[in-house]
């Protein structure tokens, strides 16, 4: 029977399709707060708006030509990076077009980058049979940091002097591993390189029998499972981070998904897990063919850490579908819905990828349309046309300050 597979890669093509709005993003822009929402007409493609909460009115974030998945600011705010049919494209806010990176040597499904400067990033990638973890500049140089033909590194955390990441055997085992990197240097480590040693090094990564270039770094294990899948990890420190647990094995058919998310904590040199909550999702917003899929797969799905809250999607009500969002908190380990109730008509609504803009909360999910401004920010993301013939906008909202 066919199994139903996490997605490292953004894919899409069902003909009859739900529309989602949701926020991915926010820049400050002459003392004004500037949100960007991703807004999918199909499962086939999105686009990205610059969305001000204050007027309503949205305007093009990029060319639609583009489909900026992944959208990540650059440190310092001058711009972003996106994943646009699994090229890494560059955006300055100074700059009318996005820049593509072209790598030395191809590496297929990359879909998510973080930055180590507005000039090097790391990434995990597949330029043979596996995955590895890899840091590139702007010029395209790369360089392995983690890598073999055997095994899967997925998921990469750098903190401080320590890289994290999830191992995935042949066997389907899963495990959090860290080992210690120096700066990376791209430029002595791979632009350095002769063609002769630079395909070498290629070959190192895609045949267990090549002759290695980039010595394999000390790995150390953090936590190990043998009975559960793990997917995006999350540090936020050298001895502190979260990880997401679910079934190793989807069947097709099934409704619904239940992930767990995790604490791991450090203490004493012993690093313990902990669960902290459960959610599910329904399976249509990540099953290939369903009109309900997600471009971006399960990235706008996934929990987010705002403090001591942690907000996550859930669907409470298995009968109808209803996708609401939760917040945990951490310190008394108490959950509570935060999404707004929904009028029974809109039997399958979703609300997901909450996006803090103080003192309030934003957050998407699928779109209704309307003739004229809503009262107030409602309860569903809407798109309507003002007197001006300007997009404009409304998402749901949570005010933190009245809670």
């Amino acid at each position: 029977m066919n199994k139903i597979i996490i997605a490292l890669v953004f894919l899409g093509n069902a003909l009859c399709a739900q529309e989602y709005l949701y926020p991915v993003g926010k820049i400050q822009d002459e003392g004004r707060t500037m949100v960007y929402l991703i807004h999918q007409r199909s499962p086939s493609h999105i686009n990205l708006l610059i969305w001000n909460p204050v007027t309503y009115e949205t305007s093009p974030g990029l060319l639609s030509t583009y489909t900026p998945a992944s959208f990540t600011l650059l440190p310092d705010q001058s711009g972003f990076s996106f994943i646009d049919h699994g090229r890494v494209r560059i955006k300055n806010f100074n700059k009318r077009s996005p820049k593509a990176i072209s790598f030395r040597y191809p590496i297929d499904d990359i879909t998510k980058i973080c930055w180590l400067s507005n000039e090097t990033f790391y990434f995990s990638g597949r330029p043979g049979h596996r995955f590895g973890i890899f840091a590139a500049n702007l010029q395209g140089d790369v360089i392995p940091l983690i890598h073999d033909t055997i095994n899967d590194y997925l998921y990469p955390q750098r903190i401080g002097s320590e890289l994290f990441c999830i191992k995935r055997t042949p066997q389907g085992t899963y495990s959090i591993i860290t080992t210690h990197v120096s700066d990376i240097n791209l430029t002595n480590r791979s632009s350095s390189l002769n063609e002769e040693e630079f395909h070498a090094a290629v070959l190192q990564m895609m045949y267990e029998d090549a002759e290695p270039v980039f010595a394999a770094p000390d790995l150390e294990d953090v936590f190990s499972d043998d009975t559960t899948a793990l997917i995006f990890l999350t540090m936020v420190s050298e001895a502190e981070g979260f990880v997401i647990q679910h079934p190793r094995t989807i069947e097709s058919d099934t409704h619904m998904i239940k992930f767990s998310y995790c604490h791991i904590i450090k203490n004493n040199n012993t690093w313990k897990n902990e669960q902290l909550f459960a959610f599910t999702l329904p399976a249509k917003f990540i099953r290939r063919g369903s009109d309900d899929l997600l471009y971006e797969n399960i990235l706008p799905l996934l929990p987010r850490v705002f403090g001591n809250d942690i907000f996550y999607a859930h669907c409470d009500d298995s009968d109808h579908c209803k996708t609401n969002l939760f917040s945990f908190d951490m310190t008394n380990h108490h959950s509570e819905r935060r999404s707004l109730p929904i009028s029974h008509e809109l039997l399958d609504s979703a609300s997901f990828s909450p996006l803090t803009v103080d003192p309030f909360v934003f957050y998407g999910g699928k779109i209704s349309y309307a003739y004229d401004q809503p009262s107030g920010y409602g309860t569903t993301p809407t798109l309507w046309i003002n007197e001006r013939g300007i997009l404009c906008a409304a998402l749901p909202m949570i005010n933190n300050a009245l809670l």
